[in-house]
């Protein structure tokens, strides 16, 4: 468990968190810049100290104000992995990565090397010099130090900022591995919802220094309370699914969810595969009655549950349909359709992004 009620002047603005979560899984840390997010990661690397409050970790203290309790960073037994990397450019990968294994108490060293070398594919360059590697390269090279410094907890930060979609594709399923392989308890930043939905099981929202919302990945992506978060491309909502037919033969795959089934462009992953569905509030559009004659496959009858209109041109708009789906509309539209809580409605969902892992 990690219990954290502290909080730290920063300017005129200041850091309060209060939360407790268990320390299985991946904890996301979501919110816009400046939100305080890094705060927190640098409050449980002991590299920033609250003003007051205490920081405890499955029973341990790591900081308490009053009592005087400030455990040194070497102490913790945290792995932080920064944005900048901050790999040693004179060093080769192999001497890199056992900067992190030399400073691990010698009794803890329950990762062994070559288990990290194989699960992030390192082997072939471990005597090249990191200056000499690409940016996906390099980021696994900071991974494999963090790991085999045997850690209780590891954090990171925005891992996958720096790199371009074709280098966050590349290192999206090493993250995956690590987090399925080894089960060491982790706490991430990030401010993209794709990426929560893909690593994460619970998710800590995070805006002005305050905690907003805690909560599985399906349940806080399914808040409208956040759609002042959430802009445009980021709300929606994520559905737990599963591979009922890897191909029906025009090259879809069904997936069964709470709700039905679910056509979408080949997953690439056999009948039985566990699978996350991200589904954007912009993609879905809404209807008193199902459509025919149209070429949008995904067509669900559901309840609204809950509608949020402000001053804007928008509605954000909460259905069940076995699972809560988000749709934004304009509020023209929201007012043209009559729609309001209680009344059944079709939603017609337009586009739809997943993720796969059989271990999630």
């Amino acid at each position: 468990m990690l219990e954290i009620d502290a909080a730290q002047k920063l300017g005129s603005a200041e850091v309060a968190i209060t939360l407790a979560t268990p320390t299985d899984g991946v904890l996301a840390l979501f919110g816009p810049s400046g939100a305080g997010k890094t705060t927190v990661l640098n409050w449980l690397a002991g590299l920033g100290r609250p003003d007051r409050g205490r920081i405890r970790l499955n029973g341990t203290t790591l900081f308490d104000r009053e009592a005087g309790i400030n455990l040194p960073p070497e102490k913790r037994r945290v792995a932080y992995m920064f944005q900048d990397l901050r790999l040693f450019p004179h060093l080769n990968v192999r001497d890199n990565i056992r900067y992190g294994w030399r400073r691990s108490p010698a009794a803890e060293r329950h990762i062994a090397e070559g288990t990290v070398l194989e699960l992030l594919e390192l082997e072939r360059f471990q005597h090249r010099r990191v200056n000499d590697l690409s940016g996906g390269e390099k980021q696994r090279v900071a991974l494999a130090r963090a790991l085999l410094s045997a850690p209780r907890l590891l954090l990171l930060d925005e891992p996958l900022a720096a790199l371009d979609e074709k280098r966050k594709a590349e290192i999206l399923p090493f993250l995956e591995r690590v987090r399925s392989s080894l089960s060491i308890p982790t706490i991430f930043v990030s401010h993209n919802v794709d990426e929560v939905v893909r690593l994460a099981n619970r998710v800590a929202v995070i805006a002005q220094g305050r905690i907003r919302r805690v909560g599985s990945i399906f349940e806080v992506f399914a808040d409208l309370g956040l759609g002042d978060i959430l802009d445009g491309g980021a709300a929606g909502a994520a559905i737990p699914a599963r591979v009922s037919v890897a191909d029906d033969g025009s090259g879809l795959s069904v997936l069964d969810f709470a709700g039905g089934q679910f056509r979408v462009p080949g997953a690439g992953r056999p009948a039985g595969t566990a699978i996350n569905l991200r589904i954007r509030a912009r993609d879905v559009a809404l209807a008193r009655n199902r459509v025919d004659g149209i070429s949008i496959l995904n067509q669900f009858q559901g309840r609204i549950t809950e509608i949020s209109s402000g001053n804007g041109p928008y509605a954000d708009v909460l259905l069940d349909i076995g699972v809560p789906v988000w749709a934004r509309i304009s509020r023209h539209s929201l007012k043209d359709l009559g729609l309001s809580v209680g009344q059944r409605a079709w939603c017609l969902i337009k586009a739809v992004s997943f993720d796969t892992d059989p271990n999630r």
